[in-house]
């Protein structure tokens, strides 16, 4: 069952992953801003779920013994491994998208003032 989990984990992620980061030309996928939409949206469930782990009063899951920490100690750590350094790759790629749909947008602006006709003063 433990091996189930960790398959369903694997394969959750790199769903997420595929989602959120620019195939191959040709394939169908998201645009710049719906990758964006989809790495925001997950970085702020990591977020969500973090904070409710991090604050709770007792501990949410089965303990079996962590370097001298009590449950709840080694709980709350866990949840800023998770709040903190997690949030990196979120952050990576976020800012990728964002500086890809940013050039995007330029390039845009400056194609559409080539096309207009120059006007003579």
């Amino acid at each position: 069952m433990h091996n189930l989990e960790h398959t369903l984990f694997l394969g959750a992620g790199l769903l997420f992953w595929t989602a959120a980061l620019p195939r191959g030309a040709g394939a169908h996928a998201v645009g710049l801003i719906g990758r964006c939409g989809v790495v925001l949206g997950g970085l702020i469930g990591s977020w969500l779920l973090a904070v409710y782990i991090g604050y709770a009063t007792s501990v949410l899951y089965t303990y079996s013994g962590s370097g001298g920490l009590s449950a709840l100690a080694d709980q709350q750590f866990a949840s800023g491994v998770m709040w903190v350094p997690a949030s990196v790759p979120f952050l990576v790629v976020l800012i990728v998208l964002m500086a890809r749909w940013f050039e995007a947008d330029a390039r845009a602006a400056a194609a559409e003032l080539r096309q207009q006709p120059q006007s003579r003063a």
